[in-house]
């Protein structure tokens, strides 16, 4: 599942959405009011991991689980969002996901 930019926070440095399982997607601003969608696997993703924890004093474990989700989005200005949701039943994943994208727009849109 593709992420929904109408989910996207207005003052986005850069995100990284998605499970451990099927991988991730990192997304960042790009001139023109357009954003640049990058798919990692799960390798990408450890590599990616480091640059979203420079700020955290505590370590980011990604969990091995077919129906969580989690995102990390950084705000311009340094303030990051860390959000892990946990899917159950049939539609677990998908409420996760749109969870996990859903919780960092409104709380930084909140904070502006």
């Amino acid at each position: 599942e593709l992420p929904d930019v109408s989910l996207c926070p207005a003052a986005l440095q850069a995100q990284l959405l998605g499970d451990a399982v099927a991988g991730a997607w990192r997304r960042e601003p790009m001139p023109g009011q357009r954003l640049r969608l990058q798919r990692l696997d799960a390798e990408g993703l450890a590599q990616a991991l480091p640059e979203f924890q420079a700020d955290c004093p505590a370590e980011v474990a990604v969990r091995q689980s077919s129906q969580d989700c989690f995102s990390i989005t950084r705000k311009i200005g340094g303030l990051t969002v860390y959000v892990v949701c946990t899917g159950h039943g049939p539609w677990g994943k998908v409420v996760s996901f749109r969870a996990a994208q859903s919780i960092p727009k409104l709380l930084l849109e909140a904070t502006e």
